[in-house]
């Protein structure tokens, strides 16, 4: 097929087997991550939410966000424990924290593109997420 002869091309066949399986799985478990915080930010804000997060998108919440925050680091942990990176213990939390820091500026900053452009949804396929742009 067309697709299989474009990745034999750009297959980059260079890298050892265990460097792209390394980095397919790291990638996988992002999205893991930020799904999660994701989620637990949705629950816990739901739960414990008092205060607003920003204008731009009022639903969410400082506490949601904390509890975003704490639902990616504790994925982390557990994906630096098993990917059995160095001082897992320190740097799965540090990368689950940036994970959802970036997370939360992602929606931020689709929220505000959402507003400018007058649309609540970025499209149908996630229907109840915000759409597309909210999940990637």
């Amino acid at each position: 097929s067309y697709v299989g002869r474009y990745l034999q091309q750009v297959w980059p066949s260079w890298l050892p087997d265990a460097v792209i399986r390394t980095g397919t799985i790291t990638t996988y478990w992002t999205f893991l991550a930020e799904v999660t915080a994701d989620c637990g930010a949705f629950f816990l804000g739901r739960a414990f939410g008092r205060n607003k997060l920003s204008e731009l998108s009022p639903k969410k919440t400082i506490e949601g966000a904390l509890g975003g925050f704490f639902c990616s680091a504790a994925v982390c942990l557990l994906g630096a424990y098993l990917l059995q990176w160095p001082v897992w213990y320190v740097t799965g939390p540090i990368y689950g924290l940036i994970v959802g820091v970036m997370g939360v500026l992602g929606d931020l900053t689709a929220s505000l593109f959402k507003r400018d452009a007058g649309f609540k949804d970025s499209g149908d396929i996630l229907p109840g997420h915000g759409g597309i742009l909210d999940r990637t």
